[in-house]
């Protein structure tokens, strides 16, 4: 990281606002498709693999009127996931020189480091979180072997892109991918968090500029509500919480180069349910993992090393070490590929003409 502070000019007498104008940058959500919304602290900094265990259970049995002399059971079936741990790096140096030079601007150099090396390893969290270190062995979310992948179809007007489709139409769509998820999960009837992760273009054409169009029957927010005003009302009305969060970086990342948007259960809900003769009495039983999609890392945040230089500088380092992230369920996850703005010219492709005699005009 380079320091650039040079010396400028100013006439007295004259006033100086201490707060700088700070350019923004996007404050990613992709962190809350994970349990509680950030990775799970607690591997060592030595590691370098997480595994986890998965127990499957398969029953049988058997009915009739007569005892029998073979009876059939219960097949209990292990099996092992693991991931790989990657090591995190990121330093600065400066000198006494660097830091009064910007200390000339009301900034303080040390915090001013501190806080960009931390962003610069979350930055790559994030990178990790959704597209792995080696996406050839299915890291991170979009990779993730099992998650379904989707198109949004066209609506009944053959558009293809949710700036012209028909707003109805894309609600229908995500409440039946949400439904979808929470019947491949078995968490009917329970209360559960739903993350829905996408770029700014496509989810703020669902919060502002999407109105549920007039309907010859009356829809829940027809003329009135958005699309997320839509969906957030129905699953509301179904003890479901809609999470919508952003993130740019999934602009052309779905089929033919379209934004993909992340609809994600990311965690599951193991209250159980009070009924007799308990058909999942196995997994309500035993304690177990809960979480749909999981990242690790060794400490909750990175750690700072500063140590002196020769001159009188300092060196800076952030490290933190973390895995890729990890659909452990991938029937928890659906990646939809939307089209934000087609060319109106490529979706409705004229007939050809098939009359090869033409008229001439008489003399």
């Amino acid at each position: 990281m380079a320091v650039s502070a040079p010396a400028r000019f100013q006439l007295n007498p004259n006033f100086q606002d201490p707060r700088p104008v700070v350019d923004l940058f996007q404050r990613s959500g992709a962190m809350k498709v994970l349990p509680d919304g950030h990775p799970k602290s607690g591997i060592n900094f030595t590691d370098k693999m997480v595994y986890v265990n998965r127990l499957t259970l398969k029953t049988q049995n058997s009915i009739s009127q007569d005892s029998q002399n073979q009876l059939v059971g219960a097949d209990i079936i292990m099996s092992q996931m693991q991931t790989a741990v990657y090591l995190l790096q990121v330093a600065v140096s400066y000198n006494r020189h660097e830091a009064g030079a910007v200390s000339n601007y009301g900034v303080s150099l040390p915090q001013a480091y501190s806080l960009g090396l931390n962003q610069s390893i979350y930055n790559q969290l994030r990178h990790l979180l959704l597209y792995g270190f080696q996406p050839e062995f299915g890291e991170g979310l979009l990779n993730a072997p099992g998650i379904k992948k989707t198109v949004l179809p066209p609506d009944e007007n053959n558009t293809k892109d949710i700036k012209n489709m028909i707003s109805g139409h894309i609600s229908t769509v995500i409440l039946n991918e949400i439904q979808d998820i929470i019947s491949r999960t078995q968490q009917s009837g329970m209360k559960n968090v739903i993350t829905i992760l996408a770029p700014q273009r496509v989810l703020n054409l669902f919060a502002f500029a999407k109105i549920v169009n007039l309907a010859t029957f009356q829809l829940a927010g027809s003329g009135t509500a958005t699309i997320k005003g839509q969906l957030d009302a129905v699953l509301k009305d179904n003890d479901t919480v809609l999470l919508w969060q952003y993130d740019d970086t999934l602009e052309s990342k779905g089929d033919n180069s379209t934004d993909a948007v992340i609809i994600t259960l990311r965690q599951l809900d193991l209250s159980g349910q009070d009924v007799y003769a308990n058909t999942n009495i196995f997994a309500d039983s035993i304690t177990h993992n809960d979480a749909c999609n999981a990242m690790y890392t060794d400490l909750p945040a990175p750690l700072e090393i500063i140590s002196p230089l020769p001159g009188g500088a300092t060196h800076l380092q952030k490290e933190l070490s973390a895995t890729s992230g990890w659909a452990l369920r991938p029937e928890a996850t659906t990646v939809l590929s939307v089209a934000v703005d087609v060319d109106t010219t490529t979706l409705f492709t004229p007939p050809a003409n098939t009359n090869t005699t033409s008229s001439k005009k008489a003399a």
